[in-house]
């Protein structure tokens, strides 16, 4: 029986695709570039801030030049409106609380930035994390996994007492690094498009039970 269940935050517990989208497409609007359809955003999303910022800039070609001063404003923006339209997926909240009854530990593992992560778990969910685990400056993100292999030795944990949950092929491929069984998590922002070397693929969040 596993003891600790590692979720990934953004498209695996939390929908937050529309305000990520908003944020960015304000960001956008305030320099005169047009808005990005939704559909448009989950190619930026996965790797961090710095990755989804420069991706976005690649994208509609903002000058190197401006970049610096378009990432500190699409920030200041996403400080503001970051909570926009976020929820838990359907059945998030019954998953995690039927994992603490049964008396296994749950993570976050996240490239969302600490503060951010810390926050979005405590506004979000009732639930008691046994950490966050977000990013971290100097601190390699997704999918290397020094960050949770420390966290697993400091705590006595085994790979082999853990599952991991995740909704992008980043997450598939910490999965593997961290040699624990890797489920993909096909309500998310990538659907099942993603998970070719997942150990599988679960639909619903209540799945994640079978495999525990």
């Amino acid at each position: 029986m596993k003891k600790l269940a590692i979720f990934d935050l953004d498209g695996t517990l939390l929908n937050t695709l529309e305000s990520i989208a908003y944020c960015c497409n304000k960001a956008l609007g305030d320099y005169g570039i047009p808005s990005l359809e939704l559909s448009v955003f989950p190619q930026f999303i996965g790797h961090g801030a710095d990755y989804l910022v420069r991706s976005l800039a690649d994208y509609v070609k903002i000058p190197d030049e401006d970049f610096l001063l378009f990432k500190e404003h699409y920030l200041g923006i996403y400080k503001q409106f970051g909570s926009y339209n976020v929820a838990p997926y359907p059945n998030i909240d019954e998953l995690l609380t039927a994992l603490i009854e049964k008396g296994i530990d749950v993570l976050v593992f996240t490239n969302k930035p600490q503060r951010i992560a810390d926050d979005c778990c405590k506004k979000y969910f009732k639930t008691e994390f046994k950490a966050v685990l977000g990013q971290k400056e100097g601190v390699p993100v997704k999918p290397d996994t020094a960050q949770l292999d420390s966290f697993l030795k400091e705590n006595g944990i085994t790979k082999e007492e853990c599952i991991y949950c995740g909704d992008s092929g980043v997450d598939i491929v910490t999965g593997k690094n961290a040699e624990m069984l890797t489920l993909g998590a096909a309500w998310g922002f990538y659907g099942d498009t993603q998970f070719e070397d997942a150990d599988a693929i679960i639909y619903n969040p209540i799945e994640l039970l079978k495999y525990i």
